[in-house]
C-alpha cells in the first residue's frame, strides 16, 4: 500500500476530482453546488450500496434538521447538473420510500500531480484525528467496532512525537453523530482526519481509508484493500499496520511508531474494554460504575489483559476524584483499588503509559507521595507524549506544589492534545483561580460552562472564582445550577458557605442541619463542611472537619498549603499539624498579587 496520489472517479464520460471538488465533462467544468457535490461524492464512494434517507440527511445536514423534500431537491439538482432528465435511468437510482443508489460503472484512478504538489503541505500537518470507521453493511457483532478500529490507530499514532493525535474519548461521539470528515475535523480543531469505511463480502472485508485535509477538504491520501474477516482483532491489526505504514509516508516523516503489543487475543474482552474506556470519559458516577463493570468483564475473560487493568485503575481513581465534587465514594473505598489495578497492569507490561499515569495520580493526590507521583506522571508522558491524562494530571500535580506558572503551561499542553476536553478546560480555569488570576479564571470557566452546561465540576469551579471576587449572587446561581437534586451535598455546602460570607449565618446553619440529615445516607465530604464553618467564623469547628478530611484522604488536603479559603486559619495553633500530616510543612505558598474574599461572615 502506498501514499502516492489522490483518487479520481470517472463515469459516463465525466471525471470527478474530490481533492479539487471539480467535475468535468470533456475537459469542461460542470457547475455544482457544494451540498450537491457532497451528495454525489457520497453516492460514488459507496456505489452499489443503498444509502437510506436518514443517513444522507444526517451526513449532508449535520447541524440542522431538514425534511426529506430537501434531500429530494439535492438529488434532483445533482441529476440536472449531470444532464439527466427526470425520466432518464441515469446514474442514481431511487429506491421508493428508502433511499438512493449509485448504479453507473465507475473507473478509479489516481492523480499523481496533486500529491506531489501537496507534499510540502502534508509535512506541515501537526494535528490529527481518527474518526470511527463506518460499516456499510454492519452485522450485530460489529457494534462498537468502528470506535475500536479508530482506537487501534489512535494508540499506534499517539506514539508519534511530532503529531498531536486526538484521544478516543474525543472522537467516540462521531460514531452516533455522523459529520462530513472536514466538518468533524473543524469541530476537533485538527489539521487532518483519517476516515474509513468497511464493507463485508463473504469472508472478506473491504476497507477504504482516506487522509483528508481539513483546511481545504481535500483527500491527501487514500487506499482500498481487502482483509480476512476472521476476527475483529485481526482486522484491527491489519488496518492499523497498513494505515500507519502509509501515513508515515504521506506525512513525509522518518519517524515511525513502534509495533503495538497485542494485549488480548479475545475480541469479546476487547469490546468490553473499548466500551469501558468510552464510559470513563463521561465522568458521571453511574457511567463510571458501568465502566468498572465492563472492564471487570474484560478481565474475567482475559486475566492478562494489561490495558483493561490499566483502564479499571483509572475508573476507580475517577470515582475517588468525584468525592471532591459530589455523589461519590469515600477516597479510601476506591483509591487503593485504583493503585492495585495500575500496579497489576504494570506487572503485565511496564511500558503502559496509561498505567503509569494512573499510578502517578494516586500516589500524588491520595498517598501524598509527591516525588514518586511526579516521577510516574513524567514516565507516562515519556512513553506516550499524546497521553492527555498524563499531561493533564502532571499539570495539576505542579499546581499542588504551588508551581502555578509551570502548571498552567503544562495544562495548556494537555489542551493541545484535545482542545474540546471539558475537564482539561475546567482545570485550566481552576488553576488560574488558585493562582490568584481571578478575572482570567472567571472568563475561562464561563467559556467552559458554555461548552457543556451540564458538567458540574466546571460550574463548581466557576462558583468558587465568582465567590472569591465577592460576586456572591452570581456564585449561588452556579451552585444552584450544578445541583441534580435537593440532596446534593456539594451544591448545598457551597451555597451554605456563600450565604455565610454574605452575612446570612442563620440560613447557613439551617443548611448545615439539612446536610446532617443527608449525611445519614450519603457521603458528605468533611472538607466541604469545614468550608461552611470557616465562613461562619467557627475556626475550631473548621479545623475539626479539616482534620476529618485528612483522615478521609480528601483531595483538598493535597493543597491546603495553597488554598486561599483557608487563610483565616493559618494562625490557628492546630494548622501547622494539618500541614505536617499532609507533608506540606516545607511548601511555601507563592504570592499571587490578588485579594480573595475569604473572610468570615458578619455575625
Amino acid at each position: 500500500m502506498s501514499a502516492e496520489s489522490n483518487l479520481i472517479y470517472e463515469f459516463a464520460g465525466r471525471r470527478v476530482d474530490p481533492a479539487r471538488r471539480l467535475i468535468t465533462l470533456g475537459g469542461q467544468p460542470t457547475p455544482m453546488l457544494p451540498r450537491c457535490f457532497d451528495a454525489l461524492l457520497l453516492l460514488i464512494e459507496r456505489r452499489g450500496e443503498l444509502l437510506d434517507k436518514e443517513f444522507l440527511l444526517k451526513a449532508l445536514w449535520p447541524d440542522v434538521i431538514v425534511d426529506e423534500n430537501s434531500l429530494a431537491k439535492v438529488i434532483s439538482e445533482v441529476r440536472r447538473a449531470l444532464g439527466e432528465g427526470p425520466k432518464d435511468a441515469g446514474c442514481i437510482a431511487t429506491v421508493p420510500r428508502r433511499g438512493y443508489r449509485f448504479t453507473a460503472s465507475v473507473t478509479v484512478s489516481r492523480d499523481t500531480a496533486s500529491v506531489n504538489a501537496g507534499s510540502a503541505e502534508r509535512a506541515e500537518m501537526r494535528s490529527l484525528a481518527v474518526l470511527p470507521f463506518a460499516f456499510l453493511n454492519p452485522l450485530a457483532a460489529d457494534e462498537g467496532l468502528g470506535v475500536g478500529l479508530a482506537d487501534a490507530l489512535i494508540t499506534r499514532l499517539g506514539q508519534l512525537r511530532r503529531t498531536l493525535v486526538r484521544p478516543t474519548s474525543s472522537i467516540a461521539r462521531f460514531a452516533t453523530m455522523p459529520l462530513a470528515p472536514a466538518a468533524a475535523g473543524r469541530a476537533l480543531e485538527v489539521d487532518a482526519v483519517i476516515t474509513g469505511n468497511i464493507r463485508r463480502a463473504g469472508n472478506t472485508v473491504r476497507i477504504g481509508v482516506q487522509l483528508i485535509s481539513v483546511r481545504d477538504d481535500a483527500v491527501m491520501w487514500a487506499e482500498k484493500f481487502d482483509a480476512d474477516a476472521a476476527g475483529a482483532l485481526e482486522l484491527e491489526d491489519s488496518i492499523a499496520e497498513r494505515v500507519v505504514t502509509a501515513l508515515t509516508l504521506a506525512l513525509a516523516r522518518e519517524e515511525r511508531p513502534p509495533q503495538a503489543r497485542r494485549h488480548t487475543a479475545n475480541a469479546e474482552a476487547y469490546e468490553h474494554y473499548i466500551r469501558g474506556r468510552y464510559l470513563i470519559s463521561k465522568r458521571t458516577r453511574e457511567l463510571l460504575l458501568e465502566a468498572v463493570a465492563c472492564l471487570e468483564r474484560a478481565i474475567a475473560i482475559d486475566a492478562n489483559f494489561a490495558l483493561a487493568h490499566a483502564a479499571l485503575g483509572e475508573a476507580w481513581m475517577q470515582l475517588g476524584l468525584r468525592a471532591a465534587v459530589s455523589q461519590s465514594f469515600r477516597p479510601r473505598e476506591v483509591m487503593p483499588k485504583a493503585r492495585a489495578s495500575a500496579e497489576h497492569a504494570l506487572a503485565l507490561d511496564e511500558s503502559l503509559s496509561e498505567a503509569h499515569a494512573t499510578l502517578g495520580q494516586v500516589l500524588f493526590i491520595y498517598e501524598w507521595q509527591r516525588d514518586a507521583g511526579v516521577r510516574e506522571l513524567r514516565r507516562a508522558i515519556e512513553l506516550n507524549p499524546n497521553n492527555q491524562n498524563a499531561q493533564h494530571w502532571y499539570g495539576m500535580a505542579l499546581a499542588g506544589l504551588g508551581r502555578f506558572d509551570e502548571a498552567l503551561a503544562q495544562i495548556r499542553r494537555a489542551r493541545e492534545v484535545d482542545p474540546l476536553s471539558v475537564i482539561v478546560n475546567a482545570n485550566l480555569g481552576f488553576v488560574m483561580y488558585r493562582a490568584g488570576r481571578l478575572d482570567e479564571a472567571v472568563a475561562k470557566l464561563k467559556h467552559t460552562v458554555a461548552m457543556e452546561p451540564g458538567f458540574v465540576m466546571t460550574r463548581y469551579r466557576l462558583g468558587l472564582a465568582l465567590e472569591a471576587q465577592g460576586q456572591f449572587e452570581e456564585a449561588i446561581e452556579q451552585f444552584e445550577a450544578m445541583r441534580p437534586g435537593p440532596d446534593d451535598p456539594l451544591g448545598l455546602t457551597a451555597i451554605a458557605r456563600t450565604r455565610a460570607l454574605m452575612g446570612q449565618p442563620e440560613e447557613a446553619r439551617r443548611m448545615l442541619a439539612e446536610l446532617a440529615l443527608i449525611a445519614q445516607t450519603t457521603y458528605v465530604p468533611a472538607a466541604t463542611l469545614a468550608d461552611v464553618y470557616l465562613a461562619l467564623g467557627e475556626f475550631d469547628r473548621a479545623i475539626d472537619f479539616l482534620d476529618m478530611a485528612i483522615e478521609e484522604r480528601a483531595l483538598v488536603a493535597t493543597w491546603i498549603a495553597y488554598e486561599h479559603r483557608f487563610d483565616p486559619l493559618r494562625s490557628h495553633p492546630r494548622f501547622p499539624d494539618l500541614l505536617a500530616r499532609t507533608g506540606q510543612t516545607d511548601l511555601v505558598r507563592p504570592e499571587t498579587g490578588s485579594n480573595y474574599v475569604c473572610g468570615t461572615a458578619r455575625i
